[in-house]
């Protein structure tokens, strides 16, 4: 129990304006024990009325923590400032995503980046393209594969001269034997340009291109002239040209730049996919990217199919409406499983950074008695978003009749059609060397004959 006398003796100090300190110190030099001092302290603070004023430290005073409740209402405030303060950091963090995790409720959703991810990437005046795509099929122990490198370089700077640059490596191997082609390719305005600078070795085919009159290393680190004009002067030059099909060109021309665009409409609009996941944010080439799988939506697909095909040409949207086309379009999704991939998308710019697509088909869900797979993978990195990029026509390139027109003598005027029968087209005998110009003369009457409904009814 707390000594009395100690006890008013701290209230009567306590009164005059002492602090807890100064009279602890007092009590000390006295005699009086620390235990003696803390007990009459506590008797003495909760004796004061409610009315009278608390005693604290003076001004410039440090007050005792053993006595003083001051110290624990500072506590207090100070524990309040520091969580206000830190709310507040952490909103402005969330809310400029200077600090953005998943569960931001600031962050953006998904689906609201990917479009103005395609609006942005539409936008783009040039960009670099870098990407490797590859296909397998395994069936019953063969194997044959495909893998393509390619990089590209894109300026579409003006719109109405479009340019591109690119380099790719081609790898085909089937039965213990691979095939290497690797070349560059120049697109400006309508015009491309092909080198090819690795010609695959193809021993079983060299004896048909000496009949044919065909010369590959004329086409090694040569670079080829593709457009309308010198395709038209090609088979001109081959005795393979009519007004109708230079007619024929012509429309299919137009008719495939308005597919086209009816076609990005059409995908644009529909959006057949889905945000499967949102994961962890990435960093790619020092951006923060946002990293997310989308999965095909079947059903859309299966609504998009029918109209994509009506695109393409009558004939496929009557098909499309069939009952058995939509059955065997119902049991196609079904046996593919789901289809998914990945999107790297910047942070800040919004552009897309990298897109990953990777699919296993098992061969006996189609035919169950057949076993193997079916693997198709890409992987395309973007970069260099409107960095300065320059593509030139190449200094020297020749056309396809300049090239050929060497190898093949000149062929007499194309059979016109309403003279034209399949029972006429020669054989292929190989000890002469130049029939290709028979064969070129029938062939454009040859294709849609052979094709002909009624050919195969026959």
């Amino acid at each position: 129990m707390a000594n009395q006398q100690l006890i008013d003796y701290i209230k009567e100090s306590l009164a005059q304006g002492l602090s807890n300190n100064q009279i602890k110190e007092l009590l000390l030099r006295e005699g009086w024990s620390e235990v003696e001092i803390t007990k009459a302290f506590e008797v003495a603070i909760n004796l004061e009325t409610p009315g009278s004023a608390p005693a604290g430290p003076t001004f410039g005073q440090e007050p005792s923590p053993a006595f003083s409740p001051e110290p624990k209402s500072n506590l207090v405030k100070i524990i309040a400032v520091v969580f206000i303060v830190a709310a507040l950091a952490v909103g402005v963090s969330l809310a400029t995503r200077i600090w953005d995790p998943v569960w931001n409720p600031f962050r953006p959703a998904p689906e609201r980046v990917i479009e103005r991810m395609m609006l942005k990437m539409k936008a783009l005046e040039t960009v670099r393209t870098e990407g490797k795509v590859y296909f397998e099929v395994k069936k019953n122990g063969e194997v044959f594969n495909v893998s393509i490198d390619f990089s590209t370089d894109s300026d579409n700077s003006d719109s109405e001269n479009p340019k591109s640059a690119s380099k790719f490596n081609l790898i085909l191997a089937f039965e213990g034997m691979q095939f290497f082609l690797t070349g560059e390719g120049k697109a400006i305005d309508e015009t491309s340009y092909l080198k090819l600078t690795t010609i695959p070795a193809l021993p079983m085919l060299e004896p048909l291109f000496q009949i044919m009159g065909i010369n590959l290393k004329e086409f090694k680190d040569q670079w080829i002239k593709i457009d309308q004009d010198s395709i038209k002067d090609f088979y001109k030059t081959m005795g393979a040209w009519t007004p109708e099909m230079e007619d024929m060109l012509e429309e299919q021309t137009k008719r495939q730049e308005e597919m086209t665009e009816k076609l990005k409409k059409l995908l644009a609009e529909r959006k057949p996919y889905f945000i499967k996941q949102t994961l962890a944010d990435k960093e790619i080439e020092g951006k923060k990217v946002y990293h997310y799988i989308v999965a095909l939506d079947k059903e859309k697909a299966k609504r998009l199919i029918p109209e994509l095909l009506e695109v393409i040409s009558e004939k496929e949207r009557q098909r499309a409406a069939e009952e058995e086309f939509l059955k065997e379009m119902d049991e196609f999704f079904e046996k593919i499983e789901e289809i998914t991939a990945e999107l790297w998308i910047g942070k800040r710019d919004l552009y897309l950074y990298r897109a990953k697509f990777e699919k296993e088909i098992d061969v006996s869900a189609f035919e169950p008695k057949e076993e193997g797979r079916i693997i198709l993978e890409f992987d395309i990195n973007f970069s260099n978003f409107n960095q300065p990029v320059t593509i030139e026509v190449p200094e020297e390139s020749k056309t396809l009749e300049e090239i050929f027109t060497p190898m093949v003598p000149t062929f007499p005027p194309l059979l016109p059609r309403d003279q034209f029968q399949i029972e006429e087209i020669p054989e292929l005998p190989v000890e002469q060397p130049f029939i290709l110009k028979d064969w070129l003369r029938y062939l454009p009457a040859a294709i849609p004959e052979f094709f002909s409904p009624e050919l195969f009814k026959r």
